[in-house]
C-alpha cells in the first residue's frame, strides 16, 4: 500500500482577495472588492492586500482574572485547614460552609477551564486593520479576529530552523501595560522572515504592501512561489 504523502502547512504567501470574510467566515465569492461583509461589516480588499503565514500558536496560562481566583481559593484553603481544629469545636456550621465554598470553587474553575489538549495548526493573516486566525484543514471553521486596537503593535520574528520562525506580537494600552497577544511558531525559510516582519509592521502601521515597491516586488518574487504548494 503506498505511503500517504504528509501535508506539511504552506509557507507565508500574498494575500490575495479573501473567499470568506476574515472576521466571521462569511463567504466573499461573487461580491466585488473592495467591499465590506454583509454578514458582520468587515472591510475586505483587493489583490494583496496581506499576508498569512500557517503554524502554531503558544498555549496562553488563561486569563488573569482565572489566575486570581486560584490564588484566592489557596489562600482560603491554606488559612481553613490552619483554623479548622478551632472552627469545629466552636462554629461547625461555618467550618462545614467554608469547605464546601472551597470544593464548590475548586470544581467550578476545573469545569470552566480551557480545553487542554495539544495545539492544533493555524493560519494567521496579517491586515491592515489586525489580524484572523483559525484552525487549518477546514474552510467552515470559527475564524477569530483581532484588531490593532493596542497602542504601537510590535512584532518580533526570529528563526528557530531553516524552515521554521517564531513570531511574537505585543500591544501597549494607554497606560503602557503590555499584552502578548500572538506567540508561536510558524513555517518559514530562514530568508523570507525579514520580509515577512518588515510587511507585517507596515500593515501595523496601516499602510498597503504594495506601497513599497521594492519590498512587494521582493515578496512576489519569494513567497507566491508556485512551488510552495505545501506538499513534502
Amino acid at each position: 500500500m503506498a505511503k500517504k504523502k504528509k501535508e506539511l502547512l504552506p509557507f507565508p504567501r500574498l494575500l490575495e482577495k479573501p473567499e470568506a470574510c476574515l472576521g466571521c467566515g462569511y463567504p466573499l465569492e461573487g461580491i466585488p472588492a473592495p467591499g465590506s461583509c454583509p454578514e458582520c461589516g468587515m472591510e475586505f480588499y483587493d489583490r494583496f492586500s496581506g499576508i498569512q503565514i500557517a503554524g502554531v500558536a503558544k498555549k496562553s496560562g488563561g486569563p488573569a482574572w482565572r489566575r486570581a481566583v486560584w490564588v484566592v481559593i489557596a489562600i482560603i484553603s491554606f488559612l481553613y485547614f490552619n483554623v479548622i481544629g478551632v472552627l469545629i469545636f466552636t462554629l461547625p456550621w461555618m467550618a462545614l460552609v467554608i469547605f464546601l465554598a472551597i470544593v464548590a470553587g475548586v470544581n467550578a474553575m476545573i469545569f470552566t477551564s480551557p480545553n487542554k489538549k495539544g495545539a492544533g495548526s493555524e493560519y494567521f493573516i496579517f491586515v491592515q486593520n489586525g489580524f484572523s486566525r483559525w484552525p487549518t484543514g477546514t474552510k467552515n471553521a470559527v475564524r477569530e479576529f483581532r484588531a490593532w486596537d493596542g497602542v504601537n503593535p510590535c512584532v518580533f520574528v526570529k528563526p528557530v530552523s531553516r524552515v521554521w520562525g517564531s513570531i511574537k506580537i505585543v500591544q501597549f494600552d494607554e497606560r503602557g501595560k503590555r499584552e502578548v497577544v500572538l506567540s508561536g511558531g510558524f513555517r518559514c525559510r530562514t530568508e523570507q522572515l525579514p520580509l515577512v516582519e518588515q510587511s507585517i509592521e507596515m500593515l501595523m502601521r496601516g499602510e498597503s504592501i504594495c506601497d513599497d515597491e521594492g519590498l512587494f516586488e521582493q515578496l512576489l518574487e519569494g513567497m507566491n512561489n508556485p512551488a510552495d504548494d505545501g506538499f513534502a
